[in-house]
């Protein structure tokens, strides 16, 4: 399971509600073909782990990318007015 901070959740609502107005699509955390990550839109499937931000659903991560990023943490920082997320992963506790 990916951890997605509330930084990186307000900020993908608020980007949510500017994209679209359509209810069904939200925010995907997607692999393409050469193995990068990234958003694009899309509308929830079945096995999807869903990510809410006060009461909105704002991300979906299917099972394959869930499970490639176990432990992960998604934040948000302000990047000279413009967000920008990171992921990085937790270090096991010795």
């Amino acid at each position: 399971m990916v951890t997605v901070t509330d930084t990186a959740a307000a900020q993908l609502k608020q980007i949510l509600s500017s994209m679209t107005k359509e209810p069904e699509q939200k925010i995907r955390l997607s692999a393409g073909e050469d193995k990068k990550l990234g958003f694009v839109l899309d509308a929830e499937k079945d096995g999807d782990q869903v990510v809410e931000h006060e009461g909105e659903k704002v991300l979906l991560i299917d099972e394959a990318v869930g499970s490639e990023l176990e432990g992960a943490v998604l934040d948000c920082k302000d990047n000279e007015g413009k967000p920008k997320f990171t992921l990085r992963r937790q270090r096991a506790s010795a």
